[in-house]
């Protein structure tokens, strides 16, 4: 497939900058910010006011950073925001996001935190009728070695980029299903590998994207992927 960047695809970029340029304006005059001024982007102080929540809901995710942050994501889903990040873990006090040391009592603290408000997410995007349309991901950039260390802190483990593991839920993705395998210690993959290049292809195919669609930039042909596959038995 081929085609151009559109001229409504340009003019839109140059219209986000001066968003944000006249958003960092507004914050240098000390003028409240309440909301981005580009019509598609506008989310109101209201929408991001986790005060709206009932308590219930805001406990079924946890009265955590990253549980209120899963629930402000949630927020900002229904205000229309196409794209939202989050920070999936507390600072314990031993590590903050890595696993050198001390793995135990911080995983202890961590692992529960998150599988509640992960689930309770899922959860509340399903019952609003949102969750075939959002495409959920927990992932890192690599995993961990299947080996302890012996660091004088503690034991934990290093960076591994052999084997590890991510979900996927909503988008159209089937649940329940298992795709691939390590080997007994999760040091390299047994069964069905998948790369990085076909997690990024399946998760265009999940958003109605061409992977191998190709562009032209500036004169030059582009593709939107070079490598990688969709996982096809996820859908």
């Amino acid at each position: 497939m081929g085609g151009t960047f559109s001229a409504s695809l340009s003019s839109g970029r140059r219209c986000f900058l001066r968003c944000f340029r006249n958003t960092r304006t507004t914050k240098r005059n000390g003028r409240p910010l309440n909301r981005l001024d580009r019509p598609d982007l506008k989310v109101s102080a209201r929408g991001l006011d986790l005060s709206q929540e009932p308590a219930k809901v805001r406990d079924t995710y946890g009265r955590n950073r990253v549980g209120q942050g899963m629930l402000l994501a949630r927020r900002m889903i229904e205000a229309g925001v196409r794209f939202v990040t989050i920070q999936g873990y507390v600072d314990t006090g031993i590590y903050a996001w890595d696993h050198h040391w001390g793995i135990f009592g911080h995983l202890d603290k961590q692992l529960p935190i998150y599988d509640q408000c992960y689930s309770a997410l899922l959860n509340d995007l399903d019952d609003r009728g949102l969750l075939e349309t959002t495409l959920v991901i927990t992932a890192g950039e690599f995993g961990r070695t299947p080996k302890l260390n012996k660091d004088k802190q503690g034991p934990g483990r290093d960076h591994w980029s052999n084997c590890f593991s991510l979900t996927m839920g909503g988008g159209g993705v089937k649940t329940g299903v298992v795709i691939g395998a390590s080997d007994r210690l999760g040091a390299v993959p047994k069964e069905r590998p998948v790369s990085v290049a076909d997690f990024v292809a399946t998760v265009y195919h999940a958003l109605g994207l061409d992977p191998h669609a190709e562009f032209v930039a500036q004169g030059r042909p582009m593709k939107m992927l070079p490598t990688g596959t969709p996982v096809k038995e996820l859908f």
